[in-house]
C-alpha cells in the first residue's frame, strides 16, 4: 500500500476542545463516527470524521483522525492525524496521492496519552478510474477594484487525455450559495499561461466596484464538466467613475471602429460626461483625442463610431468625468485596422465651445493611398445659415506644419452668442475637395455683466475678450 499519503485539512475554523485534565483511562468513552467520503477522484478524495464526548468527565481528546487501509481487515492501516477540528468535534481531512481505481476502507478515532478508541467498523469508497477535473482552492494574486488575478492549482486532470476547455465562470450574487456555471453565467477571463499544466492561472476584468462575486474554476474532459471550490469575494469600493474595457470593432467600409463600454460604478458622485479617448501611446487620456456620447441611462452602454487612421496601432480607455472635475477610465485595449482605405477625414471633435468661439479638430485618414492624389490643403468651413462649403464666407485653412500625426484643428472666435454654426473640414486635393461631416455647434448664451474670470474669451494669438 502507498505510505506517502498527502493529507489537506479543511474546515479550519478551531483547535481540539475538551482538551483538560485527564481523569482517568476508564472514563476515556468519546462517541466516534465515520462520516462521509466524497469528492472522489482517481488519486484523492475527502472524508469527514465525527467524534463526540458523553459528558465533561469523559477525558480529554489529544488527537483525532482516520485509519485508512485497502483491506476490510484494517490490515496496514495508515494513521491520518486531523491538525484542526470543525466545532469542537467534526473534522475533514482531504486525502490525495491514492491509487487510481482503488478499494479503500476508513475508521474515524479518537486518542489521548492514555487511550486510543477508533469507529466500530470500517467504511469504504473506492477511487475513481475516470472522473471530471479536480480543482484545489482559488488563490488570489492580485487584485484591485475592478480586476482580479487568480490561481487555480489543478489536482487532476481527471483522464490522460487532457483538458478540452477550462477557465473561470463568476457572477453577482448576495448569497455564497448562488454557484455560477460555465453554460450560464460569465467566463471572459484571460487566461495566463504560467508554463505549469496543472495550474489555472487567468486575470478577470470589468468587475463592478463595491459588488459581491461568486467565482469557481472549472475544465471539461471526456468525462463530464468539473468545478472547484467556490471563492466569494466583495470588490473594493471606488470614489471615482470606472469604466469597462471598450469593444471595438471595424466598421463599413471606412477606417472606423464601433466603440462600446458600460459604467461599472459611479463613484461618490453624479456623472456629467462619459465618451472614449484615443492614442498611438498607452494610457490615453480625455487631455488628447477623444469623443464624449450623449448617454441618457448610466445602465446602458456607450456606442459610438470612432475614426482611426488605417494600418497603425492605437489605444483606446472609455471615460467617465463626474460633476466634480474627477475622471476615471476603463483599461486600455488595442485597435489596428488593417487595408487600404479611400482618403478621408475624420468625424470632427469639438474641443470647446464659449459664447464668442469655438474650437474643433479632424483627422487625415489615408494620407498615403496613392494613386496619383495629393492633398494641396486643408482647413475647415463654418456657416450660420447654410451647409459651409470650400472658399466660401468662412473658411480657415490651416497650414501644413500645424498638422501633427494627421490631427488639424482650429480656434474660431469673433462669432455671435446663442447662435447654431455648422462646421466642416476640408482636404483640397488634386482631385477634388474631401469632406468630413457636418457638426453643429451652439456657442453659449452671452455672460451677464459683472462676472469674473470665467468669462475671459480666450482667442489664441489675438488676445481675447473680458466680458
Amino acid at each position: 500500500m502507498k505510505r506517502n499519503i498527502i493529507v489537506g485539512i479543511a474546515c479550519i475554523c478551531c483547535t481540539l476542545t475538551g482538551c483538560g485534565e485527564y481523569p482517568g483511562p476508564h472514563t476515556f468513552a468519546p462517541d466516534i463516527q465515520n462520516g462521509e467520503a466524497y469528492n472522489i477522484y482517481r488519486y484523492g478524495a475527502t472524508i469527514d470524521g465525527i467524534f463526540t464526548k458523553p459528558d465533561v468527565d469523559a477525558g480529554s481528546v489529544d488527537k483525532c483522525g482516520i485509519l485508512l487501509s485497502r483491506y476490510p481487515s484494517m490490515a496496514e492501516a495508515d494513521t491520518i492525524e486531523a491538525k484542526t477540528v470543525e466545532s469542537g468535534n467534526k473534522f475533514t481531512l482531504r486525502l490525495r496521492e491514492l491509487e487510481s481505481d482503488t478499494h479503500y476502507y476508513y475508521q474515524t478515532f479518537a486518542a489521548n496519552k492514555f487511550s486510543f478508541l477508533a469507529s466500530e467498523r470500517p467504511d469504504e469508497f473506492q477511487t475513481r478510474k475516470e472522473c471530471p477535473p479536480v480543482f484545489d482552492e482559488i488563490r488570489i494574486e492580485e487584485q484591485d477594484c475592478k480586476s482580479l488575478v487568480l490561481l487555480a492549482p489543478i489536482v487532476d486532470n481527471g483522464t490522460n487525455g487532457g483538458l478540452f476547455a477550462k477557465g473561470f465562470c463568476y457572477k453577482l450574487t448576495a448569497s455564497d450559495n448562488d454557484l455560477p456555471y460555465e453554460d450560464k453565467d460569465s467566463k471572459d477571463a484571460q487566461i495566463i499561461e504560467t508554463g505549469n499544466p496543472q495550474e489555472l492561472r487567468a486575470r478577470i476584468t470589468n468587475l463592478r466596484p463595491g459588488r459581491k462575486y461568486v467565482i469557481r474554476p472549472y475544465g471539461i474532459n471526456s468525462v463530464d464538466i468539473g468545478y472547484g471550490p467556490a471563492l466569494s469575494i466583495s470588490m473594493e469600493e471606488t470614489l471615482i467613475p470606472i469604466m469597462s474595457t471598450v469593444t471595438a470593432l471595424p466598421y463599413g467600409n471606412t477606417p472606423t471602429v464601433q466603440a462600446e463600454a458600460w459604467l461599472l460604478a459611479a463613484g461618490e458622485s453624479a456623472i456629467a460626461e462619459m465618451g472614449f479617448c484615443w492614442d498611438i501611446n498607452v494610457d490615453p487620456t480625455v487631455k488628447g483625442l477623444h469623443k464624449a456620447v450623449v448617454f441618457k441611462d448610466e445602465n446602458e452602454p456607450i456606442v459610438s463610431l470612432i475614426d482611426l487612421k488605417p494600418n497603425t496601432t492605437y489605444y483606446m480607455r472609455a471615460y467617465a468625468t463626474n460633476v466634480n472635475g474627477q475622471t476615471g477610465y476603463g483599461e486600455a485595449c488595442i485597435v489596428r485596422l488593417e487595408g487600404e482605405y479611400e482618403l478621408s477625414l475624420s468625424d470632427i471633435i469639438v474641443e470647446s465651445c464659449t459664447a464668442r468661439s469655438f474650437s474643433v479638430s479632424s483627422s487625415i485618414l489615408s494620407p498615403n493611398v496613392g494613386g496619383g492624389v495629393t492633398i494641396e490643403g486643408q482647413g475647415f468651413c463654418y456657416s450660420d445659415v447654410t451647409t459651409p462649403v470650400v472658399n466660401g464666407e468662412n473658411t480657415v485653412t490651416v497650414p501644413v506644419d500645424k498638422i501633427v500625426d494627421g490631427v488639424f484643428s482650429i480656434t474660431v472666435g469673433n462669432l455671435v452668442p446663442a447662435t447654431e454654426y455648422a462646421v466642416r473640414a476640408y482636404l483640397q486635393t488634386s482631385e477634388g475637395v474631401i469632406y468630413s461631416n457636418t457638426a453643429t455647434i451652439r456657442t453659449q448664451e452671452k455672460p451677464k455683466p459683472g462676472g469674473g474670470i470665467n468669462d475671459w474669451d480666450d482667442q489664441g494669438e489675438e488676445g481675447g475678450t473680458l466680458e
